[in-house]
Parts: C-alpha cells; structure tokens; sequence
C-alpha cells in the first residue's frame, strides 16, 4: 500500500500541538499502513473567516478520511466544528479519536462521528482503512510461534 496511502486530515487548532503530533506517532507505529497527511496546522498569513475557511476546505477536500481528535473539539468548538460542516459537506467520513485522559467524549463530536476509536494505533488505522475504502482489518495480529 506504499504506492497507495490513505489520504488523512487531521483535526487542528492551527498548530502542531501534543495530541496532534502523538497521533503521527501512533500511525507511524503501525506496520504497512501509509498515509498522505493533507493538513497544514500553521497559521495561514490572512486571518480573515472567508480565507481561513477556504484553507480548511483545500486541507479537507483530497482527504479520504477525517480524523477529529476529542481535545481539539473541547479546546475549539467553533473551529473542530468548522472542521466536521466541512467535512460533512465534503461527504468525508469521520473518525473521532477518544480524550487521551479519563474525559468522556464530548456528545456533539459523538455525534457527528462515523466512528469513535480509543488512542491504540490499530484501531484508529482500522478505523481509517474501513472509512476510507472499505477494508475491513483484524482488531488484532495474530501471532504465530515455532
């Protein structure tokens, strides 16, 4: 699949922050999963609603899959909600990633979610490959002994 990754957006309040960066990791810790990350978490030089927006939807439209992390939507509602109309209004299925700590999932982002997954890297790449292109993946590797 290295000739084919999964095109991904991910959630983001315009920076690279520590939930946003530990989800590459995790993606990263999965064997034969390839991705193509169509996110820009810096902020672009116009601030105005319309331009951001705009830069939104060039993020969100090549991407198979959407990708909304619980902490962004509590730490920007306005914005990860934003992120999901447009997502929505793309027809991009969306994979909402469970708080990294104890917090609940916010109901909102629950409800927007095509599915909701827990922070352990098969099951939110699981999630993706099902979303994206309908591939359905074992929840967990079977391995073989001598």
């Amino acid at each position: 699949m290295q000739h084919n990754p999964y095109k991904i957006f991910v959630s983001h309040c315009w920076e690279a922050d520590d939930e946003y960066v530990r989800l590459f990791e995790y993606l990263g810790e999965t064997t034969n999963f390839f991705y193509d990350n169509s996110c820009n978490p810096t902020v672009p030089a116009v601030v105005e609603p319309e331009a951001l927006r705009a830069e939104l939807r060039k993020q969100i439209e090549p991407a198979e899959c959407v990708i909304i992390l619980a902490t962004h939507f509590v730490q920007n509602i306005p914005l990860i909600r934003a992120q999901i109309e447009m997502a929505r209004e793309l027809g991009k299925p969306i994979v909402a990633v469970e708080p990294f700590s104890a917090a609940a999932m916010p109901p909102e982002l629950e409800g927007a979610a095509d599915e909701k997954v827990p922070w352990y890297n098969k099951t939110i790449t699981n999630a993706i490959k099902k979303l994206a292109r309908g591939e359905d993946s074992p929840a967990y590797e079977v391995l073989d002994f001598p």
